[in-house]
Formats: C-alpha cells, sequence, structure tokens
C-alpha cells in the first residue's frame, strides 16, 4: 500500500512538472497588446494626462529571456490658456528582457529590460499659431532613444498572460527627454 501511494505520488509529481515546464519555451512566440499612462497619475489629476497604447511581438529564447519588437502611439496633452496642445508620439521599438526571478510553477515572472526607440514627433499636429495670437516655436521631428523596464507577468491559462510594466524612456530631440511611464498588457502566445 506504501509503494502505492508512493508511485502515485511520483506520477502527480512528474505531470506537474511536465505542464509547467511547457511555459516560456526557447521559440516560443506572441503577441501584446498594451495600454498606459506616464508622466502623470490619471486617478490624482486630470490635467496634462497621457497615455500610450501599443501592439508588439515577442519571441522567447533560453532561460525564459525575451526578445521584443513592436510599435506604440503616445500621446501627451499640454493646456495653454485657451488650447489644449498635444504632442503625438509614433514609435517602433525593439528590446531585451531578461528573466530575473520567477516561481516554481513557472506561472509568475519578474523581468528587467533594455529598449531601443524610433520614431517621428508631432506637436499641435503642426498647428503654430494660437488663439491669442502666441506662435509655438517647436516642430515636428524625427526622434530616437532608449528604456529601461521592470516587467510582471503571470499566466491566466496557458496561451494568455496579463503584464504590469514601468519604465523610463529617453528620447532625444523629443519636446521633453524623460518620460516615465506604466502599463498594463495582455499577451497571448500564438506558438
Amino acid at each position: 500500500m506504501k509503494r502505492l501511494g508512493l508511485l502515485i505520488l511520483i506520477v502527480l509529481f512528474i505531470g506537474t512538472i511536465r505542464g509547467f515546464s511547457q511555459r516560456c519555451l526557447s521559440g516560443q512566440w506572441g503577441i501584446k497588446l498594451n495600454y498606459g499612462w506616464g508622466d502623470s497619475y490619471p486617478f490624482l489629476k486630470k490635467k496634462n494626462l497621457d497615455y500610450t497604447i501599443g501592439l508588439s511581438f515577442f519571441r522567447y529564447v533560453q532561460n525564459q529571456n525575451k526578445w521584443s519588437a513592436g510599435i506604440e502611439y503616445t500621446e501627451k496633452r499640454f493646456c495653454y490658456k485657451c488650447n489644449a496642445v498635444p504632442v503625438c508620439q509614433f514609435l517602433i521599438s525593439g528590446g531585451y528582457y531578461k528573466n530575473i526571478l520567477s516561481n516554481r510553477m513557472k506561472s509568475l515572472f519578474f523581468n528587467l529590460g533594455g529598449m531601443f526607440f524610433a520614431g517621428y514627433e508631432s506637436v499641435n499636429w503642426g498647428v503654430k499659431n494660437f488663439c491669442d495670437g502666441a506662435i509655438l516655436k517647436n516642430q515636428d521631428c524625427f526622434i530616437a532613444g532608449g528604456a529601461l523596464a521592470v516587467e510582471l507577468e503571470t499566466y491566466i491559462t496557458n496561451r494568455f498572460l496579463v503584464s504590469c510594466r514601468a519604465r523610463e524612456k529617453i528620447l532625444f530631440n523629443s519636446i521633453k527627454t524623460f518620460h516615465f511611464q506604466y502599463s498594463i498588457g495582455i499577451k497571448f502566445i500564438i506558438k
């Protein structure tokens, strides 16, 4: 009877390891949709609110690390007397995330990453004149830079994940060089 109980425990243990070992395998890839805020806290103040939305492709490599490439749109509005002045960024990104910590069941991951950005920034959609006669000196321009990010992600099912990310972007030639952003994303593993 003891041997049968031991055999059942071994089979359950091996089955558990096999079930969790299919997560974040080298070569698995998928897509991620994320939405976030930055440079402001949307629940505390409503002016100068900005947001970002992005779509990215990711591919796992060894040790639950991953490569990522994507596109994103960021908009920030500045208030000037009678106008809200939008600053819009269209960016392409590429980066690498290293898994720093994960639990034994491979359901919760803490990652540290670095990213590169290149894109275009539009200030007030090219309109330079305001209602009070003021003229905007900033022009539309190309921007580039990088970011450092921390990410916490967890599995909902074997193919769906939820991730929370905080990052500090540095964009050169932008109207504002440093951008802090935090976001939530949904990831889907395709293969």
